[in-house]
């Protein structure tokens, strides 16, 4: 089982969603390359919501990174709460550098997860030359 790629219906954005009927686990993948300026630093921010808020089984946004081409780094985990939307910031291991390929490896990581995780975007936070 795969999350959805939803279309926000009358032009509006996409969005992913990993269900809760039957249970989304499976990766969303991402590629990018760093940009030349990078210093230093790099994690990843998305901005999650949900639909609802049952508090007997608490979603989460888990991911993970290769570098280059690499094996992938340990999975992090950031916990998701209320139904509001919610920027969460997800840490994790791999080491970043100026010009090389960043592939991220997002899922909704609880096995008996009860409310339905959306990702409306996701993005790469690291300090740059100025």
């Amino acid at each position: 089982v795969h999350p959805n790629i939803c279309n926000g219906g009358a032009g509006g954005p996409m969005y992913l969603e990993w269900d809760d009927t039957n249970v989304d686990t499976s990766y969303f993948l991402w590629s990018f390359i760093v940009p030349a300026d990078y210093v230093s630093g790099g994690s990843i921010q998305a901005r999650v919501r949900k639909d609802t808020e049952v508090a007997t089984n608490l979603e989460n946004l888990s991911c993970m990174i290769s570098v280059n081409g690499a094996a992938y780094g340990s999975e992090s985990t950031v916990a998701t709460t209320g139904t509001a939307s919610q920027l969460v910031t997800v840490t994790h291991a791999g080491t970043w550098a100026a010009s090389v390929s960043i592939t991220l490896a997002c899922r909704q990581g609880n096995g008996s997860a009860d409310d339905r995780l959306f990702v409306d975007s996701i993005g790469a936070t690291y300090t740059a030359n100025r």
